[in-house]
């Protein structure tokens, strides 16, 4: 899949209880401050949309509304589920990001396709089998990894008993951590800047906003209004 990037696409990636979505909130709110002509548009996977029936099908199954068995198992096949992520992917890539970031706007993700190789490995699925589901998908212009210990994202896992969801446990966790430290650490993606999320959420943005304002000056993509000591 080839297009124009007139604006650029951004991911915000990291394991469960890394504080991806609250840093792809402020990255959002402060990209639309400081590039007031651009469009800024946030989004999630697996995507929030009608236009997306399986990805809201995704959602619910992550949330045990409704349970995706196969016959004679009990459970749902950890390729089915990639697969159905990867069914939304290609439908999230070509209803809204493909065509913004061809008509200018920065988007920004919550997860993409670091978190499937992640999870994927974690489950038992060979990378080369994800790498080449994503063949006819352009890589993101951004990936910022948050990395947290295994042992933060558990504890703040258990502060929010309320938003569990299936992969919320203690061995998944631990294995998508070392899934996650492997794909970083053997580069197995580009455009990837890692960040330390055990700061502050206010710290941990400003890290963020590094990365991304390095990006978005030098591409010329966004000249910022202003220098800010802090944003929060």
């Amino acid at each position: 899949m080839v297009y124009r990037r007139h604006g650029k696409f951004i991911v915000i990636e990291g394991n469960e209880g890394a504080g991806k979505t609250i840093q792809a909130e402020l990255l959002s709110k402060r990209l639309r401050e400081q590039c007031p002509d651009r469009e800024v548009i946030s989004t999630s996977e697996p995507w929030k949309s009608e236009q997306s029936p399986v990805g809201n099908r995704i959602r619910r199954i992550l949330g045990r509304q409704v349970q995706e068995i196969d016959p004679g198992d009990g459970e749902i096949k950890p390729v089915k589920f990639q697969t159905m992520y990867i069914a939304d992917r290609y439908i999230h890539w070509v209803k809204l990001i493909l065509p913004e970031v061809e008509n200018g706007s920065i988007v920004i993700s919550d997860r993409e396709r670091l978190t499937t190789y992640a999870f994927g490995l974690a489950s038992g699925i060979p990378l080369e089998t994800m790498v080449n589901w994503h063949r006819l998908l352009p890589l993101p212009d951004l990936i910022i990894y948050i990395r947290v210990s295994t042992k933060t994202s558990l504890k703040r896992l258990e502060a929010r008993p309320d938003k569990v969801e299936i992969h919320d446990n203690d061995k998944f966790v631990n294995k998508a951590h070392k899934a996650y430290e492997y794909l970083v650490k053997n580069d197995v993606m580009a455009n990837i800047v890692v960040v330390d999320g055990e700061g502050t959420i206010e710290e941990v943005h400003e890290k963020v906003w590094e990365a991304v304002r390095k990006l978005v000056e030098d591409s010329g993509v966004c000249k910022l209004t202003r220098l800010e000591d802090s944003f929060l």
